[in-house]
């Protein structure tokens, strides 16, 4: 039996020739084409995953089953895949596990527009997958490498810079990480001709080491580097660079909550915020919510994941939302994640700063709020649904609640892309906090294995 994933909280996703897999790509892509139909012309591309090029032709030959056209953009950022999306009007598809690490991959699928397919869409595609694996089907797995469109770099490099400006980052020294993953064919490039004076670290792909020690979820080496050669600032992208963290020049990381913060003083300043609000979920630190309270913005929280972020922003008609893992979306640029546009917006402030601030450093911009104790977990387990509304953890929680006492909080929920349960902990003291994480992943991995 073809075992196969569902989709999650960002597309499918799961470790490659166990969950994820040729055959699973291929009916995948049967079912796409007979979903959203085989009329519109289709963009594929990929992160710099080994099992990308496998993955990525089965999709194609699936596609191509039902009649559907395809061009294969190689290795491209999810944003820049889905910017060519938008412009050509074609739908697309990227293969990425994003922030997983190189054994994971993953597959995301974005509508006429750029905009990520709606839970409706993926449930029709549930079904047809049950009923493509149900009637049976055979395919071999093709190696081969496929004709690249070679241009696809070069015009999303040339969409950021008009965005934000040839001159806009002039004099701003920065540090990129760019995970070894996508993000290396076209972040370096699109700070160099903002004119900003650029080291860039973890760009040498070979394929294993994506998002290996680095990136936006390992930040020890951009921090490192930030501070041994004096950058003004650093920025870290994740595997498929739709998400974007922070490190000051004193090596402070500032997260997607900070980068929401930032933006929407700016935007609001500009007369830019919609209706004077942001869209955040339920992991943003509750000091997101306190400032947003200061400063006479209205707070809209959705579930974790940044399809519901974009959600909330397409049905409430809002221009700024994101989450704190940096999966930020300017509905003034975008209706997705782009971590290295959001990186260049975050430098033309920072830069802005620097010319009128004789004083000028990221730390004092970035000084917005002091964020409450904070730590997440995440627990390997085989019967990750059992934690949802499960009484004996429902009880543990309120136990620690009222051991942190005021303003904690705490989240346990199954990770929409992982095998792992995950815990956020809130509260006032670092040591009460660290103590309520242990008990609460003692009981977590008891009841769900």
């Amino acid at each position: 039996m073809i075992t196969r994933p569902k989709f999650g909280t960002d597309g499918v996703r799961g470790t490659f020739g166990k969950d994820i897999h040729a055959q699973y790509a291929y009916a995948l892509g049967v079912a796409i084409a007979r979903i959203l139909g085989s009329q519109t012309e289709f963009i594929v591309g990929r992160d710099t995953r080994t099992s990308g090029q496998v993955l990525s032709n089965a999709l194609i030959d699936g596609l191509k089953s039902q009649g559907a056209l395809s061009l294969d953009v190689g290795i491209l950022p999810t944003p820049a895949i889905a910017m060519i999306a938008r412009r050509d009007s074609k739908r697309a598809c990227v293969i990425t596990a994003s922030h997983n690490p190189a054994e994971d991959n993953g597959i995301k699928v974005f509508d006429i527009g750029g905009v990520k397919i709606t839970s409706e869409i993926e449930n029709q595609l549930e079904e047809e997958l049950d009923k493509i694996f149900t009637d049976g089907f055979s395919y071999s797995e093709n190696i081969t490498s496929t004709p690249v469109e070679t241009l696809s770099s070069q015009e999303y490099i040339s969409y950021l810079v008009d965005a934000i400006g040839s001159k806009a980052l002039e004099g701003l020294r920065v540090v990129l990480d760019c995970a070894n993953g996508a993000s290396y064919t076209t972040a370096m490039s699109a700070f160099l001709l903002c004119g900003a004076r650029v080291t860039a670290i973890n760009t040498e792909s070979n394929g294993l080491n994506i998002n290996n020690e680095c990136g936006a979820t390992y930040l020890t080496s951009l921090v490192k580097e930030v501070l041994a050669t004096k950058a003004d600032v650093g920025f870290a992208f994740d595997g498929d660079a739709d998400r974007l963290i922070v490190v000051d020049e004193r090596g402070i990381v500032r997260d997607g909550d900070f980068i929401l913060a930032l933006f929407a003083k700016e935007m609001k300043s500009n007369d830019n915020l919609s209706a004077d609000s942001i869209v955040a979920t339920s992991m943003s630190n509750g000091a997101l919510k306190k400032f947003c309270e200061e400063n006479s913005l209205e707070f809209v929280e959705t579930q974790v994941g940044d399809k519901y972020v974009l959600e909330a922003l397409l049905d409430n008609d809002l221009s700024l939302g994101g989450e704190q893992s940096g999966h930020i979306i300017r509905r003034d640029f975008a209706n997705w994640g782009d971590g290295t546009l959001n990186a260049l917006l975050v430098g033309r402030i920072l830069n802005e700063a620097r010319i009128n601030d004789s004083n000028f450093c990221a730390s004092k911009v970035f000084n917005l709020f002091e964020p409450l104790v904070q730590q997440h977990s995440k627990v390997a387990v085989k019967n990750r649904d059992k934690a949802i509304s499960n009484e004996e953890i429902q009880t543990a929680i309120n136990e620690q609640l009222k051991f942190l006492g005021e303003n904690s909080r705490i989240i346990i929920r199954p990770s929409g892309t992982e095998p792992v349960v995950r815990i956020s902990v809130e509260g006032q003291s670092q040591n009460e906090v660290a103590i309520a994480i242990g008990r609460l992943e003692i009981i977590v991995e008891s009841i769900c294995g």
